[in-house]
């Protein structure tokens, strides 16, 4: 599922939510669902897929209190990033400070998906608040 979430398409997530493939299986490390992944790689058919079967999207996180929104803004897909925005997702969410898998800019610091975006740069940062 976490594969699909990558690389397939939304076919591909409802064909294995059909066969009852775990779309709340969590990743080792991260601890995050498929659609983490989704989210990371910037995937969004298998996002809009799979978030029908999230009803608590917007609270989701992973071991390191990033939610989605910290995610979509780390990796930069702008449609998945107004698509969160647009949904509500809170730009002032904190995650924990931590250097366990954050980017090296943003070790041992608590931050916002604001935050985020403005370290990504100027079209990241305006995407956050004009959405």
């Amino acid at each position: 599922m976490h594969r699909a979430a990558a690389y397939g398409n939304a076919e591909d997530i409802r064909n294995l939510i059909s066969l009852h493939a775990p779309f709340t299986l969590r990743t080792r490390n991260l601890s995050w669902t498929p659609i983490f992944v989704a989210a990371q790689f910037g995937n969004l058919a298998t996002f809009n897929e799979l978030k029908k079967h999230y009803p608590d999207l917007l609270s989701l996180t992973d071991v390191r209190q990033w939610t989605l929104l910290h995610i979509a803004i780390n990796a930069k897909p702008i449609e998945l990033i107004q698509l969160l925005v647009s949904r509500g997702a809170d730009p002032h969410s904190c995650s924990r400070a931590t250097k366990f898998l954050v980017p090296d800019d943003l070790k041992e610091v608590s931050v916002k998906p604001g935050d985020i975006a403005t370290l990504r740069g100027k079209k990241f940062s305006v995407l956050m608040w004009n959405v």
